[in-house]
């Protein structure tokens, strides 16, 4: 939406490259570290199969000595990606309306 709502001259192109420079590091590194992990395990760690969506989701997630639901962390990891995009696309459209107000 950055695109859409904020490309309006040739002189923001620079910012909008860092902002989708920014989101595709925010997902594609988690990824990447996702693979490493499932490919170098411990010896001592059990290997474990291919797991569905709902088992994840209802099993415990541990994080630094402590546990969680699989769908908190789920909601602990996505809830600032989900409110800095939906929060950028409601700036650009504010940004759209007063444009198309006060130019007419």
């Amino acid at each position: 939406m950055a695109w859409v709502l904020f490309d309006r001259s040739s002189d923001i192109s620079l910012s909008l490259g860092l902002v989708t420079l920014l989101f595709v590091v925010a997902i594609l590194l988690p990824w990447a570290l996702s693979r490493l992990w499932r490919r170098y395990r411990m010896p001592y760690e059990p290997h474990l199969g291919p797991t569905s969506l709902h088992d994840w989701e209802a099993g415990e997630f541990k994080v630094w000595g402590a546990k969680l639901r699989g769908s908190h962390a789920a909601i602990d990891v996505l809830l600032p990606l989900a409110a800095v995009s939906f929060g950028l696309t409601a700036i650009g459209i504010v940004f759209v309306i007063v444009r198309a107000w006060a130019l007419p």
